[in-house]
């Protein structure tokens, strides 16, 4: 004897199953999905490590586009800035990121970033909204600063202390210039 419900109920129920065999399987089969996957399944608080899982690749990239915006981006907007192959997968890279509390949907303006993580190559950059600089930027300032005022306080005196000491500020200023640039070169590119 079938049991007869309406439609909603039907559906509910059978998403209700589903859902509950899924969590089910993941538990079972832990190496087919990560943990951040499963974590968002079950509706738990991700940690630093689940979201670092979770931003790799393009969602990186996807994430780092949107924290550089200064207004909200929609998913075709995103597709075609960012040269993405289609509006479907620019949603994807975006609902993974809003499942993971980083972005959120703004209704009929798109996705705009509300927490910014230091994962990968972010925890070397500091700022806020379109200003994010690598951290080794304020160094290079400074130690370049400082080479600059060792040269007009002490003009051109080739004394051997302070050729040692220009050698020594000459080689630290290169340091952190270099350094500043390979951050900046190695962010997610959009």
């Amino acid at each position: 004897m079938a049991i007869l419900m309406p439609d909603d109920a039907v559906h509910e129920r059978v998403a209700h199953i589903y859902c509950h065999d899924v969590i089910g399987i993941l538990k079972e089969d832990r190496q087919a999905f990560t943990r951040a996957q499963l974590s968002v399944l079950q509706g738990a608080k991700m940690d630093e490590d689940d979201v670092s899982d979770a931003l790799k690749g393009k969602t990186l990239a996807v994430y780092y586009f949107l924290l550089s915006s200064d207004k909200p981006i929609a998913a075709r907007d995103l597709q075609r800035r960012m040269h993405i192959s289609s509006p479907s997968l620019a949603l994807y890279h975006l609902k993974k990121l809003e499942d993971l509390g980083l972005v959120e949907q703004k209704p009929d303006e798109g996705f705009v970033a509300t927490k910014f993580v230091k994962v990968g190559v972010l925890n070397f950059f500091v700022g806020k909204g379109r200003l994010l600089l690598p951290r080794y930027a304020f160094y290079s300032v400074f130690a370049t600063s400082f080479l600059v005022a060792t040269l007009m306080l002490f003009g051109l005196d080739f004394t051997p202390t302070y050729v040692l000491l220009l050698v020594l500020l000459v080689f630290v200023v290169s340091v952190f210039w270099f350094e500043t640039v390979s951050v900046w070169r190695s962010r997610p590119l959009y």
